[in-house]
């Protein structure tokens, strides 16, 4: 069977996990060029965040030819495979009420998690690798949280997804003199994505690829996918059994639009709130950027998520973008801000802001649909929380990040038991389409408060796994 993955995401890394590779004659088409990428054991914290998008600058990951519209919205990002942006590795299982919703769909997602987290170098906080566990004031603030026993609240230790190289300098203590953090935690590779997986497939000549090629547009003809394409802007058309679209959530919908006669679609979010926090705890100097400790409040329709970072110079430097004024203090010296830290807060997509997108002759058109819903009695109640275990929110100079920049989006084109063009069946086709499947997060049936990254990829595994099943 001939083949193509349109990206290079966390969907592509794991359809390709599932797919027996010598099997088919498979192609990879990727609006980057993941060859030429040269790795780097540069300081991360040398370099500028773009508009909230922990990622570096250098790397042009922009494409804005699809939108209209400035930086009020996400863009989609050429380095990471359509919007799939994985930087921060945090993993998370899915929550009860998202095995509730693939369970109407008679799916098991928490199986095919298991199998993604098979294959990952996960590492948690409680683990005692003294360059990367708790300090005395993160496991104080811990013991304190766990103590409160609240029905609604659910207390975690951290995991992070971390490459293999980063996993295996933990235990070396060497500290950058940039920023002062362990030089396993600032290197630019130390958090896991699927370059070098998909790369290594390239090697070995497993895979065909096409660097620094987008994907424009398909059409179906006699079980065919006459598939159009751009590279070195000039315009081919190749055809394909079957095509996986892994591009991500906005670059996916454009190719969709294209293809179909859909002109509008609402893309679901999962909106933030970030905010610092005074610590009345000061003992421990934490030298990493990765969060600490999990919450998860639930109550009726409303569900949270919450991230704790203890303090660190290379946080200070991430949360420019976040906390305003941070980039007139953050030279100061380091003793001053031992008792701070921060919060990401996340919220379920049914009361977040959605976003409607729009076929135009130009491109992409996004809209502000809906404004959030912030449940305050919810959030004053983890304020609460958070206070009595030693942790002061300072609210007032709190974040919203709203309209898909929290980057947990996606859901234009959920499963459904009864899929129409709007929607897709349980092997991600809209209704009339037989041989593309979507498998990125356009088609999760809710964009969850935790992370999604990893339900992603279980999603995109399951249907890969299910697709060939169906075709032997």
């Amino acid at each position: 069977m001939k083949l193509l993955i349109v990206g290079s995401g966390p969907s592509a890394y794991a359809s390709l996990l599932s797919l027996s590779l010598e099997g088919h004659e498979v192609y990879l088409a990727d609006n980057s060029n993941i060859l030429g990428e040269k790795k780097s054991s540069n300081c991360l914290y040398n370099n500028n965040f773009i508009s909230g998008a922990r990622v570096i600058d250098r790397l042009n990951i922009y494409d804005d030819t699809l939108i209209e519209e400035g930086n009020d919205f996400p863009l989609p990002s050429k380095s990471f495979g359509g919007f799939s942006n994985v930087w921060g590795g945090t993993m998370f299982a899915p929550t009860n009420f998202e095995l509730n919703k693939f369970s109407e769909l008679n799916i098991d997602i928490k199986y095919y998690f298991e199998i993604i987290s098979s294959n990952a170098t996960l590492i948690s906080s409680e683990e005692k690798y003294k360059s990367y566990e708790m300090t005395h004031r993160e496991k104080k603030i811990y013991s304190n949280l766990k103590s409160l026993n609240k029905h609604d609240l659910e207390i975690y230790q951290s995991t992070t997804w971390l490459s293999k190289e980063a996993f295996e300098m933990l235990s070396n203590k060497n500290i950058c003199n940039n920023c002062k953090s362990y030089k396993w935690d600032c290197n630019e590779e130390k958090i896991w994505n699927a370059k070098s997986f998909i790369k290594d497939k390239i090697d070995k000549n497993l895979i065909t690829y096409y660097p620094n090629t987008k994907f424009e547009s398909f059409t179906e003809n006699n079980n065919l996918v006459d598939c159009q394409m751009v590279r070195d802007n000039k315009l081919f058309t190749e055809s394909f059994d079957k095509v996986f679209l892994c591009a991500g959530a906005l670059s996916t919908t454009s190719i969709i639009m294209k293809s179909t006669q859909i002109s509008n679609v609402e893309m679901k979010n999962s909106d933030m709130i970030s905010f610092p926090y005074l610590s009345i705890y000061r003992r421990g100097r934490k030298r990493h950027s990765l969060s600490d400790i999990f919450i998860t409040s639930e109550s009726e329709n409303i569900k949270i998520f919450a991230q704790l970072y203890g303090y660190s110079k290379g946080l200070l430097t991430l949360a420019n973008d976040a906390i305003p004024f941070v980039k007139y203090i953050k030279k100061l010296p380091n003793f001053i801000f031992n008792n701070f830290g921060g919060v990401f807060l996340f919220f379920n997509d049914s009361i977040s802001s959605n976003i409607k997108i729009s076929k135009t002759q130009k491109g992409l058109k996004l809209e502000k649909n809906n404004k959030s819903s912030i449940p305050k009695i919810q959030v004053r109640n983890i304020r609460k929380s958070l206070i009595k275990s030693g942790v002061i929110p300072l609210l007032f100079l709190k974040k919203y990040y709203d309209y898909g920049k929290s980057n947990h989006y996606g859901g234009q084109f959920p499963h459904s038991n009864r899929p129409d063009i709007l929607s897709t069946d349980r092997l991600g086709r809209i209704k009339g389409i037989i041989n593309v499947h979507i498998m990125d997060s356009s088609v999760l049936p809710t964009i969850n408060t935790g992370p999604i990254t990893g339900t992603i990829m279980a999603n995109s595994f399951r249907i890969t796994e299910e697709i060939f099943k169906k075709t032997d």
